[in-house]
């Protein structure tokens, strides 16, 4: 197969279709609500002084996770 462009090569790569990722399929399986609820209760960090946003409490667990 020959490849035209780098372009044609990216648009090829867009429309194949593709696996989910193991961690993604495992992520589907995992009811998430009940963690998320747990981790509120604990997580309170909102101060009235400003700054970034808090990450959200699930992507903190899965980081933590893995």
């Amino acid at each position: 197969m020959v490849m035209d462009s780098f372009s044609t090569w990216v648009l090829r790569g867009l429309n194949a279709k593709q696996k989910k990722s193991l961690l993604l399929q495992i992520s589907d399986l995992i009811g998430w609500a009940p963690i998320r609820h747990e981790l509120d209760e604990m997580y309170d960090n909102k101060s009235e002084k400003g700054g970034r946003p808090n990450c959200d409490v699930i992507l903190m667990f899965k980081i933590l996770i893995l």
